[in-house]
C-alpha cells in the first residue's frame, strides 16, 4: 500500500507507512476494521460559539454571574467569528453563536447601564 504523504511503497496489511509514520488509506476490501473515520469533521469551535453563546444569553440577566457571562458572550463571537472565517464544518451553528452572544452582550450592557443610571441617583 502507497503511503499519501511520503509515497512509500508499504505492505498490503501495514496501517501506518513505515517510512514516515503516516496513517495509512484503508481499503474496505483487506481491512476488518470497516470505515475508519476519526471523527474531526472540523466542527468544534461552531460548537463551542453555540454552547457559549447560549449560556451567556441565559445567564447575562443574573447580576451574579454578569460577569461570566460577558466572557461567554466575547468568547462566542470570537469562536464563531474564526469558526465562519476558516470556513470549517458547522456553519450554522457558528452563526447561531455568534448570534447569542451579540444580543447576550447588548443584554448585558443594557443591564449594566440601568444598573448604574439607578445607581448614580444615589451617590
Amino acid at each position: 500500500m502507497k503511503c499519501l504523504k511520503c509515497g512509500f511503497e508499504n505492505q498490503p496489511d501495514s496501517r501506518f507507512c513505515l517510512k514516515c509514520g503516516e496513517l495509512l488509506a484503508l481499503d474496505e476490501s483487506n481491512s476488518s476494521l470497516g470505515n475508519v473515520s476519526s471523527g474531526n469533521n472540523g466542527s468544534g469551535l461552531a460548537i463551542a460559539s453555540m454552547v457559549c453563546g447560549i449560556i451567556g444569553l441565559v445567564v447575562c440577566i443574573v447580576p451574579i454571574v454578569q460577569a461570566i457571562s460577558f466572557i461567554l458572550d466575547v468568547l462566542s463571537i470570537i469562536f464563531g467569528l474564526i469558526s465562519l472565517v476558516k470556513k470549517r464544518e458547522g456553519k450554522g451553528m457558528a452563526i447561531a453563536g455568534v448570534v447569542c452572544g451579540g444580543i447576550a452582550l447588548v443584554l448585558y450592557l443594557l443591564v449594566i447601564g440601568a444598573a448604574y443610571s439607578g445607581a448614580s441617583k444615589f451617590i
